[in-house]
């Protein structure tokens, strides 16, 4: 059946004057939430959200510790920091089981759940006993780094110097440090949870590997308090020399037509949606992230982007956008490894 050049040209139309309404409707959701942080009453914080399953958190440390053993193999882990795990310490639990000695939560609001992570736990337990394979695609579209091979990964942890240990002593004793982590703990302490991370007392050189997953991407770094370059200062005074950092940073705005439509605001409205809301997406290019690195003393050992298209042009967006390296284009999110020099 042939179709009509005028039908089509209509359905055309109609589309593209859907697509500039729906635009327009973002833009003034987006600003009456940016202008909501600003008024006096504000919602109670219930947390960050962090991940609440245990197959995801098991999923993001074992592929953290796979990369990792592939870009830095000499790394010898035992004490290592997490930023930002929100209300869940599951990642950090992963780790403690995988053989990881002692575990470091450091957020901007004490929200953690001590009894839902005690149940974590065992649910993590019961999969490391399985030697159960890693979560894939299917289950978890956005988790990176992503890794080619989904069985237990007993070689990279080998690599590591990590031993399982889902015994029942190791078991009673992290969980009573997870009952004991509400406060900050001794530093011998198997967990310790440190709130607010920027001002928390954590000794110079005495963390191996720092790991975020999905978490820097909503640390301010243009609008206002430069909460990114601190924590890449933090970090770097917090690493032992040849100490490790993996992040997972996702870098497109969710829900929107573009993956870079946060890129296409000026910097008035972009103020303005921000708000003052104490995390949000800020617009950081990957390639301000390696900048990062090398500007608080870090080499770069692996760099993984996730590659899109259909992004907001180069033309339309921005000054503050358009003289980018070429690949921040159609980079809507990267998995970077950098060793402390």
């Amino acid at each position: 059946m042939l179709r009509s050049p005028f039908i089509s040209g209509s359905v055309n139309a109609g589309r593209q004057v859907t697509t500039h309404v729906n635009k327009h409707l973002l833009t003034a959701r987006l600003l009456a939430g940016g202008v909501k942080s600003f008024l006096p009453v504000r919602k109670k914080y219930t947390g960050t959200g962090g991940s609440d399953s245990a197959r995801y958190c098991y999923g993001a440390w074992l592929r953290h510790a796979m990369v990792i053993a592939e870009a830095v193999p000499n790394l010898r882990p035992r004490i290592i920091a997490e930023l930002g795990p929100g209300d869940s310490l599951g990642l950090g639990l992963a780790a403690l089981l995988s053989g990881i000695e002692r575990y470091v939560a450091l957020d901007v609001l004490a929200h953690t759940n001590i009894e839902a992570n005690v149940k974590m736990l065992s649910v993590l337990a019961a999969l490391f006993r399985a030697r159960a394979e890693i979560p894939g695609e299917d289950e978890f579209p956005e988790l990176y780094p992503r890794v080619a091979e989904r069985r237990f990964p007993v070689k990279a942890l080998t690599t590591l110097g990590l031993v399982p240990d889902v015994g029942d002593d190791r078991l009673g004793a992290i969980r009573q440090a997870i009952v004991d982590s509400n406060g900050a703990g001794p530093a011998e302490a198997a967990i310790r949870y440190l709130c607010p991370w920027p001002t928390a007392s954590l000794e110079p050189a005495s963390i191996d590997l720092v790991v975020s997953q999905a978490v820097l991407q909503d640390m301010d770094h243009w609008t206002g308090v430069d909460a990114l370059s601190t924590a890449f200062e933090a970090m770097s005074r917090w690493l032992k020399p040849g100490g490790v950092m993996s992040h997972q940073v996702n870098l497109a705005f969710p829900d929107t037509q573009h993956w870079n439509q946060h890129w296409a605001y000026g910097e008035l409205t972009w103020k303005v949606i921000r708000g003052r809301r104490p995390y949000y997406v800020n617009r950081v290019p990957a390639s301000e992230y390696l900048r990062l690195c090398e500007r608080f003393g870090f080499d770069l050992a692996a760099v993984t982007p996730v590659v899109a298209d259909g992004g907001v042009p180069r033309v339309k967006l921005p000054r503050r956008f358009r003289d980018l390296p070429a690949s921040d284009y159609t980079t809507r999110a990267v998995h970077f490894i950098a060793v402390k020099r």
